[in-house]
């Protein structure tokens, strides 16, 4: 990832702000509050399913499946990689069914 460095006062009349911002915006992870992982599907892929908020009625996002022959983790969105609730569902689905892999 590469800075841009401005002298101050310059940022607001650089070309592309709105583009940077917007990037910026659609980068930035949501906090999770509950991790799923109850779905398995036909090809054998637990699905690691994150919600953003406490309402019961919101849609929850696979942000990863583990494919529970392999045990391989295929991420789908890699801002949630390093996230501490996603590595500990990871962590006890692979236990549980006890398969290994990355």
């Amino acid at each position: 990832m590469s800075y841009i460095h401005l002298p101050q006062g310059e940022w607001d009349q650089h070309p592309r702000r709105a583009l940077i911002l917007t990037l910026k915006k659609e980068t930035t992870m949501k906090k999770i509050t509950e991790v799923i992982t109850d779905y398995v599907d036909d090809e054998n892929l637990l699905h690691i399913d994150c919600y953003f908020d406490s309402d019961a009625n919101s849609q929850g996002t696979t942000v990863a499946v583990v494919d529970l022959d392999s045990g391989k983790v295929i991420f789908f969105d890699n801002s949630y990689r390093f996230d501490e609730k996603v590595k500990e569902a990871i962590a006890e689905v692979k236990k549980e069914n006890n398969v290994n892999g990355n």
